[in-house]
């Protein structure tokens, strides 16, 4: 016995300059939960149920919704980590006292049990975290534990090590690095003995190997949501701090720079509001003062476009690396306007895939794509390359991602997506198969949206209070439209989003189906508009002109300018564009000069005096016209400009400004 309490003196009397925590409560709301905790509140987290037990014995019996969670946390010790924080403050010995007791019983109840929470990666790894917190506190406050309980701690911290260690065992996401974290934490309180090179040496070579892994060549997380890019984020920043503190040395040199690049893409994916669209498995969470980055940026390699301006935000994904936390969500869009939601993402609910409501929020039809005969596709590693962004074109007026998703068997979906800033959308969706199948549209809209109407091909709603309207317009009327909010009954469930864990809200679930075909093609024209104010960048009007395989040609106008682009794979270029039209008088003539840019233009006018044709001058070269003024009242012009080459690419202003004469 006394080798083994002499070994475990050293692994008490650890010296650490950095010790790295579960949980960093501070100030009174620390003292607030460890006070709580310590009157047998057991809290583990805000979206699970808070349990009063009469004896600390009863913890270990304690269960909560969802199950699986709720006792993943319980045996993380999340509670006891509160008890750390709340020592932290008020170096109140009572709260290490109360951490020996639970631990003391956690042992010998683990001894008895063999529960599957109790020995999983995830409460594995914090759980050693939290203990070797309480072991570091206890050599700050030189607080004595007796030679029994050394015992005890030494033996089952030797499970814990050996645990981690193990490669059957890991886990290649955040719960990987994780269980390295805590590796390489409690390798330093072993440091004397002969677990310490094996346990340090694989911790760190894994933590390289986790920071190459967790993220794209474009720094986004591979885990297909918001949430875990900043949750790992946060988990490799704490490390960094600890690593440099202690003096440890990582063989990627390029450690930090890698996270400063991460933290900027974190930065890029925020809204007006500051917080996360809820892709993937992402709750709801504000980050106030980062300020918003109002560029469109695009990530090929993670799959996923955010396309912005100052009022808009959008993002549409396609493709992924990781399956973890994945949904069915390829070439699925989400869109908001002047911080308000329009099209919305699903969010997370709960990690239960035995849940059908869970299975619902992670399905196809929870996302805005496109569901292949009322069915999920198949999501593993070897098809990952059969979903992904082909190619992007931003601009500044229009911004282009062209998508596919080939995961259904027998089926090829492509998505070419087209944002005319700063409040246009129009989808371009052809789906082609060998086979006859029925393929549906989806479109989820925000619980805060009121429907207007709904037609075959076309649909309208508003967000209460915003002063926010969409119009969403299909040029292939379905052969059925279903409409749904919050339904759940025996045989489905469907227009459903989550905003915070375990909590459900009511959606609005729009579903166009185009049945027994081999192919389909869609457009999809969405336009958002706001009454609450006059905004001078909002598009006026939109129009597809000509559409092919190789090439969209659109006209719009935005801020007193019309303008026709010509849109390619890979380029958007301007055809031609009108700013308007300068009148000025000489005499009894009035000379207008039309500004027209583009190559090969014509130009063409009609004079209008109380509202009333007075003469049409025919389609010139020339840009310039002279009217003879034969009669008084107010004058204005219709002007007309076109291509050459093609006349069909034509722009024509009625809104230029009048003049009394």
């Amino acid at each position: 016995m006394s080798s083994q309490v002499e070994m475990l003196n050293t692994v008490y009397s650890a010296k650490l300059e950095c010790i790295l925590k579960r949980t960093h409560a501070t100030g009174t709301a620390a003292i607030d939960r460890a006070e709580s905790i310590y009157s047998n509140n057991i809290y583990l987290h805000q979206s699970l149920v808070e349990h009063t037990v009469k004896s600390i014995n009863e913890v270990w019996e304690l269960q909560g919704e969802p199950r699986n969670t709720y006792q993943v946390y319980l045996h993380s010790f999340q509670f006891l980590s509160y008890l750390n924080n709340g020592y932290e403050v008020t170096k109140n010995i009572k709260y290490l006292t109360r951490i020996k007791e639970v631990i003391l019983g956690w042992l010998n109840y683990n001894n008895k049990e063999n529960s599957q929470f109790i020995w999983y990666d995830f409460s594995v790894a914090n759980r050693t975290i939290v203990i070797t917190h309480f072991l570091y506190l206890c050599e700050q406050a030189q607080f004595e534990l007796d030679d029994a309980f050394k015992i005890l701690l030494f033996n089952s911290l030797l499970q814990h090590g050996d645990f981690l260690c193990e490669e059957n065992n890991y886990i290649d996401n955040n719960h990987g690095l994780m269980m390295d974290r805590a590796l390489l934490q409690l390798s330093l309180f072993f440091k004397n003995t002969y677990k310490f090179d094996e346990w340090y040496n694989k911790s760190l070579y894994r933590i390289n190997q986790q920071l190459q892994d967790s993220f794209t060549n474009d720094y986004i997380n591979v885990e297909n949501s918001p949430e875990y890019h900043y949750h790992t984020y946060l988990l490799f920043e704490e490390l960094s701090n600890f690593l440099v503190l202690n003096k440890i040395e990582v063989t990627d040199k390029k450690f930090q720079s890698t996270l400063d690049k991460v933290f900027n893409n974190h930065l890029e994916m925020l809204n007006q509001n500051q917080s996360y669209p809820l892709i993937g498995d992402t709750t709801e969470k504000t980050f106030p003062g980062n300020g918003f980055k109002g560029n469109s940026i695009v990530f090929p390699d993670s799959g996923l476009a955010i396309l912005k301006t100052n009022n808009s935000y959008l993002t549409i994904k396609s493709g992924y690396i990781n399956t973890s936390h994945k949904h069915y969500d390829d070439i699925s869009f989400t869109f908001s306007y002047k911080g308000v939601n329009l099209f919305i993402d699903s969010g997370k609910y709960n990690y239960n895939n035995k849940d059908p409501l869970r299975q619902y929020i992670i399905s196809a039809y929870a996302h805005n794509g496109i569901v292949v005969d009322g069915e999920n596709y198949s999501i593993n590693k070897e098809n990952a390359n059969k979903a992904k962004i082909t190619s992007y074109v931003i601009s500044e007026h229009v911004d282009k991602i062209e998508l596919i998703n080939n995961l259904y068997q027998g089926v090829e979906i492509t998505r070419n997506l087209l944002f005319i800033k700063p409040n246009v959308l129009i989808i371009f969706d052809e789906m082609i198969s060998n086979e006859n199948h029925n393929y549906s549209l989806i479109f989820n809209v925000d619980t805060n949206a009121e429907m207007r109407f709904i037609e075959k091909g076309m649909f309208g709603f508003c967000v209460n209070d915003s002063g926010t309207s969409v119009v969403l317009d299909q040029s292939l009327i379905p052969d059925n439209v279903i409409y749904s909010y919050g339904k759940k009954d025996d045989r489905s469930i469907r227009g459903f989003r989550s905003i915070k864990f375990g909590e459900l809200n009511p959606c609005h679930n729009v579903e166009f189906i185009y049945k027994d075909r081999k192919s389909c093609e869609c457009i999809t024209h969405i336009t958002v508009s706001n009454n609450s104010e006059e905004d001078e960048s909002e598009l006026k009007a939109c129009e597809i002109i000509e559409v092919n395989k190789k090439t969209v040609v659109l006209f719009i106008k935005v801020n007193k300018q019309s303008i026709i682009y010509s849109i390619t794979k890979t380029d958007v270029s301007e055809v031609m564009k009108l700013e308007g039209t300068d009148i000025n008088r000489e005499g009894d003539v009035i000379r207008l000069e039309i500004k027209g840019v583009g190559n090969d233009l014509e130009y063409a006018c009609y004079i209008l005096i109380n509202n009333k044709i007075m003469e049409k001058f025919k389609y010139q070269d020339s840009p310039i016209f002279n009217y003879e003024i034969t009669s008084k009242g107010s004058l204005t012009m219709w002007t007309f400009v076109r291509s050459k080459k093609n006349n069909t690419y034509k722009i024509i202003d009625k809104e230029n400004p009048s003049i009394n004469i």
